[in-house]
């Protein structure tokens, strides 16, 4: 059994890493946006990616037929909740698995949205998107290093068009707020261990027999392009910041007696 979790890690590790790093970079750009311009600020970004964030778990809680008490997509105010789905429902055996679901939905909405951005604004860039990084492939670093030298070529090619830069202002911030918050994650920790520990199981029983493991082959290779994208993104856009933010220290400095 303990080959068998390891081998699932191993499998994931591109995708964990590539998540730790977004997840870094989104703290490090949420608290750059308060330093630099305050709230009014972070709330320009937030108001078109928080309502993705909130309509990602609406839509999964609709799906898994529990009942919405109540949606608000954007509040700016003082409270660190921009945004929130209050919804309820009978616990059976799946609530675990339904409440997961819900809890995970912004990552596959965000991920939608920003494909469909890409698609409209970025057809060449979009292409990259339809690249297929096989976790199975044991040439997985040299492909990833393939694909973000194919993105800097197109980057080279686009960098002066003014549609490039809203591309990546949208698709940057997006990315950004679809990142699960700690109450999605406290509402869906207990399904992702069952998830988890149901295909360690299944792998540990019946290797890639069930059909399962082809299956979150191809959803996970389809994702770690986009979640490349992302982090390359989110990067660059926060370099200006933490300039800006150097720069405001400075100066503050200066002016202090």
């Amino acid at each position: 059994m303990l080959n068998s979790v390891v081998s699932v890690f191993q499998y994931f590790l591109p995708i964990i890493v590539m998540l730790l790093v977004a997840f870094v970079l989104q703290k490090l750009y949420v608290s750059l946006l308060i330093k630099v311009g305050g709230r009014p600020l972070l709330y320009v970004p937030a108001s078109f990616s928080v309502p993705v964030h909130e309509l990602s778990h609406y839509l999964a809680a609709k799906l898994c037929l529990h009942k919405v008490e109540k949606v608000v997509f954007f509040q700016p105010n003082a409270s660190q909740t921009l945004g929130y789905v209050s919804h309820s429902y009978k616990k059976s055996l799946i609530s675990p698995l339904t409440n997961a679901v819900i809890g995970m939905a912004p990552i596959f909405g965000g991920w939608f949205v920003v494909a469909l951005i890409t698609f409209l604004l970025m057809p060449d860039i979009y292409q990259l998107l339809n690249v297929r990084l096989s976790l199975t492939d044991t040439t997985i670093v040299d492909d990833i290093i393939t694909f973000i030298n194919a993105f800097e070529s197109v980057l080279y090619q686009q960098y002066a068009e003014p549609k490039f830069w809203a591309w990546g202002f949208l698709v940057a911030n997006i990315a950004v707020f679809s990142a699960p918050s700690g109450a999605d994650f406290k509402g869906a920790w207990s399904g992702l261990v069952v998830i988890l520990f149901t295909y360690v199981a299944l792998f540990y029983f019946f290797g890639d027999k069930t059909g399962v493991f082809q299956i979150v082959n191809a959803m996970a290779s389809a994702y770690l392009p986009a979640l490349i994208l992302c982090v390359i993104i989110i990067f660059f856009i926060t370099i200006p910041l933490v300039a800006i933010n150097v720069i405001k220290q400075k100066i503050v400095g200066i002016e202090q007696p």
